[in-house]
């Protein structure tokens, strides 16, 4: 097929049609149960806090912090288990919270594990965050300087949710509708196609494009905990062994020419890092004394 045009006009038939991939069909309703696609449902049951920072829209796109918020805010009304703490530092916000924030997790958690009552854990998440632990945007540098998200900070979307997908971006399987040339497709306006365009578009796409107004094919409510067992404790299996490794193939990662030991200098450094930052935060909580 010739190029369709410009970028933005490729870009967004890519958009149209990425989540409608038939290859997805079979592992989507799995994908929801099992939680691989993580929805949201459970995790108002879980301490959150997320330390980002500005992304220039690569990988470690800074929107995922808030798909997580979004999804919990569609799932249970609130998002009263999730903090972030944001900054000027791409992607991490500030490098201080690498230590910050796991000291303040400690405190909410203590607090948590003290309350024995009968009360939903969702519950007790919620109250029993500290009241200093909330929103905040720090300098950079470990300062706080506001109590709120730092604004400013870019959140861009993705090529679906230009094309319509919803903001919590959970979509891994769409409905299907015809192309239709009156339709709007966003920021690309209803004149952007030429007749030779739209022909391609309709010859390379016979099947339709996502309906993203329609629930994802397949969504369902993900289940904790899935087991596979049956009732007497034994393992259930199920599909089709793989077969052998062609000849001549290498192993790849799992090979040994990539595996690199850490040297034993290494290691020691490792192990006390690890032995000081717990002693510190068991001085923290009383368990030792000074």
């Amino acid at each position: 097929m010739k190029p369709i045009g410009s970028e933005a006009v490729r870009i967004a038939a890519f958009a149209l049609v990425s989540a409608a991939l038939p290859t997805a069909i079979r592992g989507a309703p799995n994908a929801y149960r099992s939680g691989s696609i993580n929805d949201g449902s459970h995790l108002d049951a879980v301490a959150i806090i997320d330390a980002y920072g500005a992304d220039p829209g690569i990988a470690h796109d800074a929107v995922h912090t808030w798909w997580m918020r979004w999804r919990l805010d569609r799932e249970h009304g609130n998002h009263d288990n999730h903090v972030i703490w944001s900054g000027p530092a791409p992607l991490i916000g500030d490098p201080s919270y690498t230590v910050q924030s796991l000291v303040a997790m400690d405190r909410w958690l203590a607090a948590i594990e003290t309350d024995t009552s009968d009360t939903p854990l969702p519950q007790k998440v919620a109250s029993h965050k500290p009241a200093d632990i909330h929103d905040q945007c720090s300098d950079g540098a470990g300062t706080v300087v506001l109590d709120d998200i730092c604004p400013g900070i870019p959140v861009y979307g993705t090529p679906r949710t230009v094309a319509g997908d919803v903001d919590t971006a959970d979509t891994m399987k769409c409905h299907l509708k015809p192309l239709n040339r009156s339709d709007d497709y966003g920021p690309l306006g209803l004149l952007t196609f030429t007749d030779d365009q739209w022909a391609q578009l309709q010859a390379a796409y016979p099947d339709g494009v996502c309906d993203y107004s329609q629930p994802a094919v397949g969504r369902q409510q993900t289940v904790t905990w899935l087991t596979y067992q049956d009732a007497n404790g034994a393992v259930l299996y199920g599909g089709m062994p793989l077969p052998p490794a062609p000849v001549g193939v290498a192993p790849g990662w799992v090979s040994e020419g990539f595996y690199t030991p850490l040297p034993e200098p290494g290691r020691g450094l490792l192990l006390a890092a690890g032995i000081g930052l717990l002693l510190a935060l068991a001085r923290r909580r009383g368990g030792f004394p000074e």
